[in-house]
């Protein structure tokens, strides 16, 4: 009987050897299956996230026996993701396609915009030269015109000026004819004072004031030796009156102007003239 009892003895401790060996295996694939659960709940809640897919629940993935449901439900949505996705891509394709041949519509434009700019600057320069022309023709005919004003002032001028001396010489010749008459009147009381005179070295007379144009008719001419430019001092008595400017000439009498700046008082017919 104790020979019988060793060996089964021996047999269960055999057993309990492989049966403890047997657990621990077991226990090692159980934390295993455990560690790659857990990875797969995280992955397929990863997953899920990334496709916006809210319906999943990541806790199902941990039971073995719904699992499958949410998995395949996952994957039906990554399917339908990826076709969409590959759509998007056609479309993109397509898009792509469309901006190359918009880009070189745009090329093209680019190209034709280039040479319509330069086409436009050859045309702002030849205008800008016409306009450069039409300046100066303006500014050419603006200058003709005030020429023409300042000219047309000035022929106005010379115009008064004409009238004036017109003027003036029809004065003169009625004066001088007026002192012709005077002279001649005057001519044989005036020999005999002349004669008393002479030795006072006295030359003539004043016979004819205008105090308006600032002249003198003198009673001495050519024939007394006087001539144009000559200056002759006027006295009244022995009273200095002033100077004059011989002008005209003729035989017998000389128009002479008065010296402004010698005048000491108005001059007076009668008045006598010596040589300066």
């Amino acid at each position: 009987m104790g020979k019988l009892l060793k060996p089964l003895i021996v047999v269960v401790l055999l057993l309990n050897i492989i049966a403890l060996g047997l657990g621990v295996k077991t226990s090692s694939q159980r934390k295993t299956l455990k560690e790659r659960t857990l990875k797969l709940e995280q992955s397929a809640a990863l997953v899920a996230g990334k496709l916006n897919f809210k319906e999943f629940n990541a806790a199902q993935v941990k039971d073995l026996k719904v699992m499958e449901t949410p998995l395949k439900q996952l994957v039906v949505k990554a399917e339908s993701t990826y076709a969409t996705l590959q759509e998007t891509i056609k479309e993109r394709d397509t898009t792509q396609q469309t901006l190359d041949g918009k880009n070189k519509d745009l090329d093209a434009a680019h190209v034709t915009l280039a040479a319509t700019s330069n086409q436009v600057q050859e045309l702002r320069t030849a205008m800008e030269a016409k306009d450069a022309t039409a300046t100066e023709k303006v500014a050419a005919a603006e200058k003709a015109v005030k020429e023409k004003g300042e000219l047309e002032i000035k022929i106005a001028e010379l115009n008064r000026t004409m009238q004036e001396r017109d003027a003036k010489l029809a004065t003169l010749e009625e004066l001088y004819a007026k002192a012709t008459n005077q002279v001649a009147i005057v001519a044989m009381g005036a020999a005999k004072t002349e004669e008393k005179e002479a030795a006072k070295s006295v030359m003539g007379k004043v016979v004819l004031v205008d105090a308006q144009w600032n002249f003198v008719i003198l009673n001495i001419g050519r024939t007394q030796g006087i001539s144009a430019n000559a200056e002759m001092v006027v006295h009244r008595g022995e009273e200095l009156v002033g100077k004059v400017r011989i002008s005209n000439v003729s035989s017998d009498l000389s128009i002479a102007d008065i010296i402004p700046d010698w005048q000491k008082q108005p001059m007076k017919e009668g008045d006598r003239v010596f040589v300066f």
